[in-house]
This record gives structure tokens, sequence and C-alpha cells, in this order.
């Protein structure tokens, strides 16, 4: 497919939805008429006729679905769900989620800081002077890694799971 139509049905796909699904439902619709058409040409009752073309199409809801897991955008509305959950649970847990990213920047900065602190003594071919300060630092590192470890996993094991799924 060229790029002009598929950024075409992307566009339409995300900011056309409503659209989009009534032109979807209009063309399943349509379908099923015409195979109800086609069983009622086979002398079949109408009544039995649609019984047996929703049996044959798999059901209408069935085909929507497949429709819509194929359409261009589909993984960036996904995407989109997924992060206005996050974003939910992270507003209901306010403090948890605090406390999580706080843990989360302090082990990265000090990882960057270690690593450029490595980088300047070691990897750049100069002599190091002070075993002191890197063994100090290797002990800092270890103890947040610890502690960013452990603290979550013993608060973990607090939390009584048919609670948690009680809020979701």
């Amino acid at each position: 497919m060229p790029l002009l139509p598929r950024l075409s049905s992307l566009l339409r796909n995300l900011f056309r939805k409503t659209q989009a699904e009534q032109q979807l439902k209009e063309e399943v619709d349509a379908y099923l008429e015409m195979l109800i058409e086609m069983k009622i040409e086979q002398g079949i009752d109408p009544a039995e006729a649609r019984r047996q073309a929703l049996i044959e199409m798999g059901g209408m809801e069935q085909v929507k679905e497949r429709v819509r897991e194929v359409r261009m955008g589909r993984h960036l509305e996904t995407l989109w769900q997924d992060v206005s959950y996050a974003a939910r649970s992270l507003r209901k847990r306010a403090l948890l989620s605090i406390i999580v990213i706080a843990t989360l920047t302090l082990g990265i900065g000090v990882s960057a800081g270690v690593f450029s602190y490595y980088n300047a003594e070691f990897l750049r071919a100069r002599l190091y002077k002070n075993h002191d300060s890197f063994a100090m630092i290797a002990i800092l590192l270890a103890g947040v890694a610890l502690s960013a470890m452990l603290i979550p996993a013993r608060r973990a094991t607090r939390i009584d799971p048919v609670m948690v799924l009680r809020d979701e």
C-alpha cells in the first residue's frame, strides 16, 4: 500500500474514530445483508438465512474486532490506552509512585555518576591515585542497588493480592 493512503488511513483511524466505526458497521451490515440475500435466493426462509449467514460470518462483533486488529494506528491507540491506564494507576497510589520514581531516579543518577567516574579514571588510561574514593563509590552504589531491590520487595510481601485485585 502506498504511503499517502496509509497515512490517510492512519489519521482517519486516530482522529475520526466514530466515522471509521460507523463505516465499519455499515460495511459489515451490507456484507451480512448480501449473505442473507444469497441464502434466500437458494431457497432458505429469511430467519434461517440470517442465522446461517451469521454463522458463516462468525458473528458481526468478531468480524469487526478482526478488522480493528489490522487497522493502521492500532498500535498507537493501544499505546495511548496503556499510558492512560498507567497514569490512572499512578494517581491512585501517589505515594508509592513518588517512592518508585525517586528510587529509579536515584539509582540511574548514581549509576551514571559511577560510570562517569570509572570512565574518567580507568577507561581514559590515566593512573589511578585515590583507591579510597573508588571503594566508597562502589559501596554506595551497592547500597543503593540493594535498597532499590529490597525495599519494594519487602513492601510487596506485605500486600494482600486479593485487596490489590479488588482495587483494580
